[in-house]
């Protein structure tokens, strides 16, 4: 608001002035500087002339509006400048850069935010967290390196669209976390919708139709994710992949039945195909109405999911078919999920218990303060991959509470999941390891494996295990709450 002020002010500060210049100087017949004086002094509100006429009506009225614009900028000013400085004694005080309506939105469930400074400043305002969105990624990359020297010992935020970030040197550095924020949204979405009721059927099928940022989000989690059995068999089904993808997609290893089929037809030209699918996620928004309509028209028992950025619910509309809204990034970008790390916590936890195994202390060995210095000590990758496995892990803790696997199958399912990571992340296998490579010598089957690496498949610390579960049954429980929000 203040910024739209000053730009009003900008823009018809001169109109009070040519107004009264000619008021005063050619309709009132005022010399030329005393006609200037005259015309400047009405932005004070303080006529120097007692000549009226309707030209010097008119200045005297935009001068008001101008100086009251001007006194309304300052207050806005003098304002934000004491919120940032009361913010500040917050613990939680948080700055929030953005240039777009979905940051903004981002920064008023924030109990203790406010707007950071975005033009011509070259410093972080004072604050303990810090939150860069701007439009593009290279936007919120360049803004955070010209700046990353004065954020001191606060905890900076990157949220990024497009960028992988763990390609970014950025996620290494101390107090830097970047967030991509479809891969935020797709963890959530196969949690809240996945397919763990289904996984007893030998076949499932799911359809993605649009692969840009979403619809690669939502594939990548669902292959990570959706690993439920040795003997399941859960097909991909995706349209819209451009050519790289379809290289690499074709490409990707499974390492159990499960398959991925590449499309090379238009969405338009194989809906019969499309709603043959038992899920189709529609993952583009433009058309996506059309699609869900056309795939219930051809079955109205389909579950079809639409992506809607915006929250613009319509298939309660529809008498048939069973269409669910996905993607209201206002659901996804909060407080607990960026600013109190909820996404990391259980990653946090399986890297501390990988600690614990090889660093050959007790099980029941736990020390707050060790979980976060050894997080801290690994890489951007290496976290990501602790993180994958606390997302997967609820599956393990519900399938043993069914008391359906033996233990050494859930080491197969967890190496399964690991593999994958790997292979997503574009590894490949070779029988010497060469992390500047992405080459792996433990990317086999798992019976290939020795025992003492099956073994490592599992959790070690039962402490830990004690605390993960634990976690996951309040991440379970939220989750429950939002789905009956």
């Amino acid at each position: 608001m203040e910024e739209k002020i000053g730009q009003i002010i900008k823009r018809f500060c001169w109109v009070p002035l040519a107004f009264g210049m000619i008021g005063y100087y050619i309709v009132g017949k005022m010399s030329f500087f005393e006609a200037l004086y005259a015309s400047c002094a009405l932005y004070f509100v303080n006529p120097a002339a007692d000549v009226d006429n309707i030209w010097v009506m008119i200045s005297k009225l935009t001068a008001l509006i101008v100086a009251a614009g001007v006194v309304l900028s300052f207050l806005r000013s003098v304002y934000r400048t004491l919120d940032r400085a009361v913010m500040y004694f917050f613990s939680d005080s948080t700055a929030v850069y953005t240039d777009n309506e979905i940051g903004e939105r981002l920064e008023e469930k924030l109990k203790h935010g406010f707007f950071g400074r975005i033009e011509k400043r070259k410093s972080a305002e004072k604050a303990k967290y810090h939150i860069i969105f701007l439009e593009d990624d290279p936007k919120t990359l360049q803004f955070f390196e010209e700046r990353k020297n004065t954020f001191g010992k606060s905890v900076v935020y990157l949220l990024v669209r497009e960028m992988d970030p763990f390609l970014l040197n950025a996620i290494d550095m101390p107090g830097v976390r970047i967030v991509n924020i479809y891969e935020v949204m797709a963890r959530k979405f196969w949690k809240q919708y996945n397919l763990y009721d289904v996984r007893k059927i030998r076949e499932y099928s799911v359809a993605i139709v649009g692969y840009g940022n979403v619809g690669r989000a939502i594939f990548r989690y669902g292959y990570l994710n959706n690993i439920f059995s040795l003997d399941q068999r859960i097909t991909y089904h995706i349209w819209g992949c451009n050519e790289s993808d379809k290289v690499f997609l074709k490409s990707l290893i499974m390492m159990n039945d499960d398959r991925v089929v590449v499309h090379d037809e238009k969405w338009e030209d194989d809906l019969d195909e499309i709603a043959k699918a038992d899920r189709v996620i529609i993952s583009q928004e433009d058309d996506a109405m059309q699609i869900a309509q056309e795939v219930i028209y051809r079955d109205q028992s389909t579950e079809v999911f639409y992506y809607n950025a915006e929250g613009r619910k319509w298939g309660g509309f529809y008498a048939a078919g069973k269409l669910i809204r996905f993607g209201y990034l206002e659901e996804y970008l909060t407080e607990e999920d960026i600013k109190e790390e909820r996404l990391y916590s259980l990653g946090k936890l399986f890297n501390y218990d990988y600690g614990l195994r090889y660093g050959g202390k007790p099980e029941n060995t736990f020390n707050e303060l060790d979980v976060n210095s050894e997080w801290d000590k690994i890489d951007g990758f290496k976290k990501a991959s602790s993180v994958a496995r606390g997302d997967h892990y609820w599956i393990e803790k519900q399938i043993r509470e069914d008391g359906e696997f033996y233990e050494e199958e859930f080491w197969e399912i967890e190496h399964i999941r690991w593999s994958r990571f790997h292979y997503i992340n574009h590894w490949t296998y070779d029988d010497t390891r060469d992390n500047a490579k992405r080459k792996h010598n433990l990317l086999v089957p798992f019976e290939d494996l020795d025992q003492t690496e099956k073994e490592k498949d599992g959790v070690y610390g039962s402490v830990v295990r004690d605390k993960i579960d634990k976690l996951v049954e309040k991440e379970k429980a939220a989750l429950g709450k939002a789905t009956a929000d």
